[in-house]
């Protein structure tokens, strides 16, 4: 069999994974990847090369960045003041779009909807909205938001992310070099 096909034989079987729900998503990409190795598809030595890439760290601390900021409960606070607004959906929809894209005008656009996605996702909550409702128009916000900063959408690319990129790899360094870590897909 060729590798073209045993590539879309994995990818094929990945996406059955996923939609299945029957295991968990990082336990289906980890199956992936090792299906890959084992059938020479992909070197081992270069396996988990990908995890050290700037963007996927980055997107990782931003990730850690938003559990923090939703644990504290420091975005509820500053909303407050907005809450008759948050009780419908247009309401939801469009505080969120603002905040989104005011947030990736002057950051990076995946973490700003990191940053706002908690807070939204317990606004709709609380409103009995569904997620999808809002999500979207966030992501769209998020998008115009980066446009207007020169279209620079690419993660972990421009100067200003170089700090967070810099000390989200010294923490993924020190991480492995004193822990065994299991990376979640």
């Amino acid at each position: 069999m060729s590798d073209g096909a045993l590539i879309l034989l994995i990818f094929g079987a990945g996406l059955v994974g996923f939609a299945t729900e029957r295991i968990r998503h990082d336990l289906v990409a980890l199956l992936m990847l090792a299906a890959s190795v084992l059938l020479g598809l992909v070197p081992a030595a270069k396996a988990f090369s990908g995890f050290g890439d700037p963007a996927v760290i980055t997107v990782a601390a931003v990730m850690v960045l938003s559990a923090a900021v939703s644990r504290s409960g420091m975005l509820e606070r500053l909303l407050r003041p907005l809450q008759p607004l948050l009780s419908r959906e247009a309401g939801i929809g469009i505080v969120y779009a603002l905040l989104c894209g005011a947030a990736s005008s002057v950051m990076n656009n995946v973490g700003a909807l990191a940053l706002l996605l908690p807070a939204a996702l317990g606004s709709c909550r609380a409103a009995h909205v569904s997620p999808s409702r809002v999500l979207m128009p966030m992501a769209f916000a998020s998008l115009l938001g980066g446009l207007g900063r020169g279209g620079q959408v690419r993660l972990g690319g421009p100067s200003r992310y170089k700090p967070l990129t810099m000390a989200a790899s010294r923490f993924a360094r020190t991480v492995s070099k004193n822990f065994s870590v299991v990376i979640q897909a």
